[in-house]
């Protein structure tokens, strides 16, 4: 993904110049959830989250990821609404923008094994 043809098809679809990108692995087992977050932190300069959903022995039960809606007022986040829930189906790539209001989570694994590579791309 870090790679230039990498970079440049995510550059598109974000509308902005990426750097460079980083990776990690995660492995969520029954009970393993995310609460609403942010991945927004303005001295990292993360512009765009993504989540490659790997295959497993074991296909998740659980596990979505919500994108949230959010109402904000004088700066603040007044109200959420889940806009968005998108299951973790093998080899599925997602990409989201990061900031302030850019809310996610991971509803609760209740059966097999959630696997995914995620991370960010930077200014």
């Amino acid at each position: 993904m870090g790679g230039r043809e990498g970079l440049a098809a995510i550059s598109e679809l974000a509308g902005r110049a990426l750097g460079r990108v980083d990776m990690r692995a995660f492995a969520y087992h029954p009970g393993h959830y995310l609460l609403p977050h942010t991945d927004h932190d303005a001295d990292a300069e993360r512009l765009v989250a993504y989540a490659l959903y790997l295959d497993t022995p074991e296909p998740p039960t659980g596990g979505e990821l919500d994108l949230f809606a959010c109402r904000v007022e004088d700066g603040e986040i007044v109200a959420t609404e889940v806009a968005r829930t998108i299951e973790p189906v093998s080899n599925r790539l997602v990409v989201f923008e990061v900031g302030p209001t850019s809310l996610h989570q991971v509803r609760e694994v209740t059966a097999g094994i959630r696997l995914s590579l995620a991370g960010w791309f930077y200014a």
